[in-house]
């Protein structure tokens, strides 16, 4: 008897363990998702709107941003190119 409950104490162990390591496997998962969105696509937007100007503009990076988020707002750094 005594063995029976050392062995299914060990299955749950590892089980519970198994567990654990998958939800921060998730955890992980998924904050790098919500944090790709989150910064590259601003990014993304602005090098899109960049690519689409005339090859004699010389605006920066950080104007382009600058212009879209006062045209925009915060969501027009998401909506896309």
């Amino acid at each position: 008897h005594s063995f029976h409950s050392f062995a299914s104490s060990t299955e749950r162990t590892v089980y519970e363990t198994t567990m654990a390591e998958f939800a921060v496997t998730f955890a992980a998962g998924a904050s790098y998702g919500l944090t790709t969105v989150v910064v590259g696509q601003p990014l993304d937007t602005v090098k899109v709107r960049m690519q689409g100007m005339p090859t004699h503009s010389a605006n920066s990076g950080l104007a382009v941003a600058r212009e879209l988020f006062v045209r925009e707002g915060v969501r027009g750094l998401y909506r896309g190119g």
